[in-house]
Parts: structure tokens; C-alpha cells; sequence
């Protein structure tokens, strides 16, 4: 212990559940006969809990080659950091891992939204991605403990995927484009500008 405004301050890890006592010796040399045993519950640390929002399993890239993580990572004592593990099929042996979140200091909850864009890892229509989140406590005592999403895929369009994809996008524009023109019939429009 030692001298703190209003009192005594000190500390000790605890590594199981037990009692300690406070020995007082004034600076006379007298010491309290019968100190109080104070109780100490050790509490389990537990691994963290993370869940992947969104995207949801089997979903396609974007044409932009992009898509958005949502997550939500929580712990007892403090989530740590929060990682993406992904993988090629047929193409990478193992997961990469880019992290995503590491907050400045440990937070007990964390609602997280990334956007993961694949641009830089030169992926081709028809791939799949196989792709799970991690999250790691700050448990210094025994070391990190950490928790995985299940696996998901995520899917590359083949080409025609992607040009069906642009076909009906500009059916759709065409056919808002008519409805407006039979809404309003003041406004006159050749079919080649449609």
C-alpha cells in the first residue's frame, strides 16, 4: 500500500477466488489484533463473442469490387482487436488476415462497419471467397482469447452474370423512362435518346 489523497491505495492480480486482509501498523509499532478478511471472486474470462450482419452467406461482389462489413464484436472485459481472415478457393493456401478494428483502448462492445474492397487482391469473375471475422480479448494474463464468425462465401459474378446484371439494370432505366413518358405526354423524346 501507499499513502493516497484520503487514504491507502494499492492493487494485486488476482488468479483465483480467495480473501485477503489489510495489515495496519501505525508508526508507533501498533497493529490491528484482528483485521477483516475481505472476500475476492475470481471471474472467468471469457472468450469474445463476434457476429457477422452482413454481407449475408453466399452473396455477390459489387461490380465495384467492393462490399460492407457489418459486425458486431462483444467481450467481458474488453474486445481487443477484430480481423478479416479471407481466402481465394483454388487460389490461396491459406487465410490472409487484414485487420479492421483496434480500438485505442479496449471496449466491451463494438459495432463495426468496414468496407472491404477487393480491388487489390485480384480476384476474376467466377472466384469465390471464402471469408470469416475474428475477434481477440485483451487478456494479458494468459494470453488473448479468441473467437471466430463461421465461414462465409462471397461471390465474384462470371460474365454472364454481369451482363445479364447490366441488361436488366437498363431494361429497368428503359421502362421508367416509357412510364414517364405515358405520365407525362407533353415531354418528347426519340427512342435513340432513351
Amino acid at each position: 500500500l501507499r499513502p493516497a489523497a484520503g487514504g491507502f491505495a494499492g492493487g494485486f492480480t488476482v488468479r483465483a477466488s480467495d480473501t485477503f486482509v489489510v495489515d495496519v501498523v501505525d508508526s508507533s509499532g501498533f497493529a490491528n489484533d484482528h483485521p477483516v478478511a475481505y472476500p475476492v471472486a475470481a471471474l472467468e474470462d471469457r472468450v469474445p463473442h463476434i457476429e457477422l450482419l452482413a454481407p449475408e452467406d453466399g452473396a455477390q461482389l459489387a461490380r465495384d469490387l467492393e462490399t460492407e462489413l457489418l459486425y458486431r464484436a462483444t467481450d467481458d472485459y474488453g474486445v481487443a482487436r477484430v480481423s478479416l481472415l479471407f481466402m481465394r478457393e483454388g487460389k490461396d493456401d491459406r487465410f490472409r488476415e487484414t485487420a479492421l478494428d483496434r480500438p485505442a483502448a479496449a471496449s466491451v462492445e463494438i459495432d463495426g462497419r468496414s468496407v472491404w474492397s477487393l480491388e487489390e487482391v485480384g480476384v476474376f469473375p467466377g472466384d469465390r471467397i471464402f471469408y470469416c471475422l475474428e475477434a481477440a480479448d485483451n487478456n494479458s494474463a494468459t494470453g488473448p482469447g479468441v473467437s471466430r464468425t463461421p465461414t462465409r462465401l462471397l461471390v465474384v459474378p462470371s460474365m454472364s452474370e454481369i451482363y445479364a446484371r447490366i441488361h436488366e439494370e437498363e431494361r429497368r432505366r428503359e421502362d421508367d423512362l416509357l412510364h414517364a413518358l405515358v405520365r407525362n405526354p407533353g415531354i418528347v423524346m426519340s427512342r435513340e435518346a432513351l
